[in-house]
């Protein structure tokens, strides 16, 4: 079982016999169970039990299983729930009806349990794809939130011209101030109260500081299409066909084009020819024979497994049997057909189904990449945010300590990055800061990590480097950037930054604020004197050279 928890089954069938052999089954497999004998009586049910799948008879005295189906597709609160239909031996018209009515799935009524169980799971692990991914995207709708109004944050101290720079060296002296007012023992009674507004006051003032400096910009949002948006049978895929019998390959080509006109076939005899297609181009989706010349499904399967090839596979056969079946779902095939019951209507369904599911996997997987990315990167330079990159300055000043290697952090700054604001404009602005984190992202290769610290400032790790040896390298990407023509809607513009550098040989007991201590002070005193220039943060001295 694929599953930690137990997920909630809903049954709705008219016949008690079936409702409570049906129970026993499920229950004894993990699930919880509801029962419900009419469909009036199952759609009711929905109000105070939330099943993650509902197995729905199609052919009930009071109402049919198509119709009840329509009424909870079409009902907000309950069209996410998936639907398994229970059909008859060869009701093909009850299967096409109870598709169209919005089933996700069927089987038929009578077959083995084992199937049935097997189907479910299928449909189960479908809908947890759907609300794994509706999750990720509301986590990631709720970040960019939070960089929206980062951003307007921004632009409304741009706009009063305010910015982290400008009240650091003001706050520096008023934290100051407010640590000896701490620290004083014989502060009057009468003003006590306001010494304690006056430190609240100061530690909201560094907190609005800290968020200028960390400001991330691009309130871009990358999300994924709907599936109704994306999905259709008019939509062009491409269907890779494993199968040896020319005559079973028209069939299935004529029945797909019945199923799924856009469709282009690619034919493969056997395994190996079909391993070696997959290698030269990309499919859609695969259909193949289970049991071929040189192998059967499983030894696909575990050759797409070993590739990590995540194209959807459909076995489609006139051999094998139901446990064959199950072990082919369970194994990672999307669906296993038999030749002898195919109809463009069920493979039209298998081929949007295996679509679906394949389509969920991969925007699960882009969720995920894109949680990561906005938790550790800064949108607008690409380069790691300043959380992360804190992070990772902890855990190398660790290792140096540990190993006793050099290690050096810089601080590198644009100079008068107002200016090209107000010049320019904004959207300049962002521009060179995108183009500069590219810049050191390109040309900086051997550094082991580089961030933006926060504005128009930024940070670079080297490991197992030297102060010289970091100060030769930060020299030349600085003459680089001096150079470079940054450019920005048919304009051109120069830049020249500041660096800082501040370093440890490993054999000190140094932690992340010391070394950015040292290399903000370096930093200032590249600022102070003229700019554009490098310099080293010197123990010996106490002070920056």
């Amino acid at each position: 079982m694929f599953r930690d928890t137990k997920e909630k089954i809903l049954v709705i069938d008219d016949s008690l016999t079936f409702l409570h052999g049906i129970k026993r089954k499920l229950v004894e497999a993990g699930y919880e169970v509801s029962m419900a004998n009419s469909g009036p009586k199952g759609i009711k049910a929905l109000e105070s039990f939330s099943p993650d799948c509902i197995v729905l008879d199609f052919s009930m005295p009071e109402m049919d299983g198509d119709e009840v189906a329509r009424i909870i597709s079409s009902d907000e609160r309950y069209r996410h729930i998936p639907i398994l239909m229970l059909t008859g031996m060869d009701d093909k018209d009850d299967v096409l009806r109870g598709l169209k009515a919005g089933a996700a799935d069927y089987v038929n009524k009578n077959v083995e349990f084992e199937i049935l169980l097997a189907r479910l799971e299928a449909v189960i692990r479908k809908k947890i794809l759907y609300d794994q991914l509706e999750e990720a995207k509301q986590r990631i709708l709720e970040q960019q939130k939070h960089i929206v109004e980062e951003e307007r944050i921004k632009v409304l101290l741009q706009i009063t011209g305010a910015t982290a720079e400008e009240l650091n060296q003001p706050l520096n002296s008023l934290l100051a101030s407010i640590e000896m007012l701490k620290n004083t023992d014989d502060i009057p009674p009468r003003f006590q109260d306001q010494v304690k507004r006056i430190v609240e006051h100061g530690e909201q003032i560094t907190d609005i500081v800290n968020r200028m400096q960390g400001i991330r910009q691009d309130g871009r949002l990358y999300l994924s299409q709907s599936a109704a948006e994306t999905d259709s049978w008019e939509q062009s895929i491409s269907l890779l066909v494993i199968e040896d019998s020319e005559a079973d390959f028209v069939t299935i080509k004529e029945l797909i084009a019945a199923a799924w006109p856009n469709a282009t076939l690619t034919r493969a005899s056997n395994l190996a020819e079909g391993v070696e297609t997959l290698s030269a181009a990309e499919f859609d989706l695969i259909f193949s024979e289970y049991r071929l010349p040189d192998g059967h499904g499983f030894d696909f399967l575990n050759y797409l497994a070993e590739q990590q090839l995540v194209t959807p596979v459909i076995f489609v056969t006139s051999q094998g049997n139901e446990v064959v079946a199950v072990r082919a779902i369970k194994s990672g095939a999307y669906d296993y057909l038999s030749k002898a019951s195919l109809t463009p209507e069920t493979l039209s369904k298998a081929i949007q189904s295996a679509l679906d599911d394949s389509r969920l996997v991969r925007e699960m997987e882009n969720a995920k990449k894109r949680i990561k990315e906005m938790a550790t990167t800064d949108e607008l330079t690409g380069l790691h945010n300043r959380r992360y990159f804190t992070d990772i300055l902890k855990r190398e000043i660790r290792k140096s300590r540990d190993y006793h290697t050099p290690v050096v952090l810089a601080m590198l700054d644009i100079d008068f990055f107002k200016s090209v604001n107000d010049t320019y404009g904004h959207l300049a602005g962002d521009c060179v800061l995108s183009e500069l984190g590219k810049l050191i992202a390109e040309h900086i290769k051997d550094a082991d990590n580089s961030g933006r610290y926060g504005g128009e400032e930024f940070n670079i790790l080297f490991s197992h480097t030297t102060l010289d040896e970091a100060y030769s390298r930060c020299e030349i990407f600085r003459s680089l950037v001096a150079q470079h023509v940054f450019r920005h809607g048919g304009g051109e513009l120069q830049i020249t930054i500041s660096i800082g550098l501040g370093g440890t040989d490993g054999s000190e007991a140094i932690d992340s604020e010391e070394l950015i201590r040292r290399a903000d002070s370096a930093l200032y005193a590249a600022k102070a004197a003229g700019r554009n220039q490098t310099r080293l943060y010197l123990k010996s001295h106490e002070e920056a050279e």
